[in-house]
């Protein structure tokens, strides 16, 4: 498959699962209770703090597409370090790389995946077996964060059902499948597609070598190590965008030069024909 293939397939993909976004039912009272002070029942956005939505890789392109067009060079930077000290990070509940913690407030709002959109209004029958698994793992490890759904917010109009809930995430599959991603590969397995922002940041980001280097730092390196490593692996990235940001510009230079020297030619042509047909020298 070529790259161009690949990038229509994609392209495609974002344009059908907005359309699926589009089709959940909205909620209300979300920001409100965000910004209430906590003393008169406010939240502070204490689901994006604890909770760490896990997104299906043309979920992640659709956010990422957003990110490249609206976020400055210094944010995308500050969204890519975010990611590498969330993911060195061995603290089993993680709050998401996207969450304002000082504005509370969502960057990428506009693009919520398919879990934050449904959160508050997933139907019973489906929310309660997760919650019940993850109250298991806490008993295991008391850092780890259960959060119920959000009682604070409102659906506009009907919740969604089971069956509109399966329907959903059945198209949504299909249109991962439809990308390129082999059906035994949509999961939230090691090898899946179905991962948390920040990882689906770092596996973009970074090369293979990256990968390995930073994988052992989570798996081995003391809190010291892997503060130093990202340190380090943003020095490197800031240095390599620096490196294409002028790669870039003698490419731009370049090509002025060559069509500035095309419209001389041509000026230069049309001025011969027009000498020509005024039959001078």
């Amino acid at each position: 498959m070529t790259k161009r293939t690949v990038y229509s397939k994609v392209k495609e993909g974002i344009d059908k699962i907005n359309e699926i976004y589009s089709e959940i039912p909205a909620t209300t009272g979300c920001l409100k209770y965000i910004e209430m002070p906590k003393e008169e029942g406010g939240c502070g956005g204490k689901c994006c703090l604890h909770q760490n939505p896990s997104v299906l890789y043309i979920e992640f392109m659709n956010t990422w597409k957003y990110v490249m067009s609206n976020f400055s060079m210094d944010e995308i930077l500050g969204l890519i370090e975010r990611s590498l000290r969330t993911y060195l990070n061995d603290a089993p509940t993680k709050g998401c790389v996207f969450f304002d913690r000082d504005k509370k407030v969502c960057t990428q709002h506009e693009t919520r995946p398919y879990n934050c959109r449904m959160y508050s209004q997933i139907p019973d029958e489906e929310f309660k077996p997760r919650y019940e698994a993850l109250k298991v793992l806490q008993e295991k490890d008391f850092r780890t964060v259960v959060m119920p759904q959000c009682d604070l917010t409102e659906t506009v109009g009907d919740k969604p059902t089971k069956e509109q809930s399966d329907e959903w995430w059945a198209r949504m599959k299909k249109i991962e499948n439809d990308c390129g991603i082999p059906e035994n590969q949509i999961t939230d397995d090691q090898n899946g597609t179905y991962r948390t922002f920040h990882d689906h940041i770092i596996l973009h980001v970074f090369p293979d070598w990256a990968l390995e280097d930073l994988t052992k730092m989570k798996l081995h390196g003391s809190f010291q190590d892997k503060n130093l490593a990202v340190l380090q692996t943003m020095s490197w990235l800031k240095g390599t965008m620096e490196q294409k940001k002028d790669e870039v510009l003698e490419h731009r230079a370049q090509n002025k030069d060559k069509i500035d020297a095309a419209k001389k030619a041509q000026e230069e042509l049309e001025k011969e024909l027009k000498q020509a047909e005024n039959g001078t020298d």
